[in-house]
């Protein structure tokens, strides 16, 4: 039996809203992507390429952004069918399962994959900016995600446009920490929602370390 499960509408790491869906079967699914300058996570098994995604749906102003660790983004235009960074074809440009990009346009999209209820394998978060996202059709939550390390002085999950941070076994909003001189009477925020698909940004600020991001179904999907 197919399941439709819509993602709220989510803010990207820079500007802009989207909202998406992913269709269900038991062999496999499609996630339908619309709006403009927000994060979606590659929840397909195995790894894509940007030569999977169609981009003539999505108009005339098509890119897709990868964001390197340094902070650096490479933008792909989709240009006489392929996916182009000035005269470099992308088109085997990986997208591996639980990877975050972003994608613009004025259309919608459709990315499709075979969905399992195996774990994404951990993934070693280097110094920098890395793309993340839920790849399971459900909502989990920041609470769900597990570090090998975390230093709450120098790290940090941006989730839309807000920072968390990770201290004594709870997130916390980093702009509450950085202003308290406690944590009684902070708001935590492990429950906060990561929609379907939803990427977010894992910032590390010196070490490297471990994420594992959970991608296992929910009971009775």
């Amino acid at each position: 039996m197919k399941k439709t499960l819509t993602m709220a509408a989510v803010a990207a790491t820079f500007a802009g809203m989207a909202v998406a869906a992913i269709e269900t079967s038991n062999v496999g699914g499609y996630l339908d992507k619309s709006g403009d300058l927000a994060l979606v996570c590659n929840p397909f098994v195995a790894s894509g390429k940007l030569a999977d995604i169609d981009g003539s749906a999505l108009g005339a102003s098509a890119s897709i952004r990868i964001v390197a660790a340094s902070g650096a983004v490479t933008e792909y235009k989709w240009t006489e069918g392929k996916w182009k960074n000035g005269d470099v074809d992308g088109s085997d440009v990986t997208l591996r399962r639980g990877d975050a990009f972003q994608i613009s346009g004025s259309g919608t999209v459709s990315v499709s994959g075979v969905i399992v209820e195996d774990n994404v394998a951990d993934r070693t978060v280097v110094k920098g900016y890395n793309l993340y996202g839920n790849v399971v059709p459900a909502e989990k939550t920041l609470g769900s995600l597990s570090f090998s390390a975390f230093d709450a002085n120098r790290d940090y999950v941006r989730v839309g446009s807000t920072k968390y941070v990770l201290k004594k076994g709870h997130w916390y909003r980093k702009s509450d920490l950085e202003s308290a001189t406690s944590l009684t009477g902070l708001t935590t925020y492990d429950s906060l929602s990561l929609a379907a698909a939803e990427g977010f940004v894992v910032y590390c600020g010196k070490t490297q370390k471990t994420l594992t991001i959970s991608g296992t179904l929910p009971a009775g999907n």
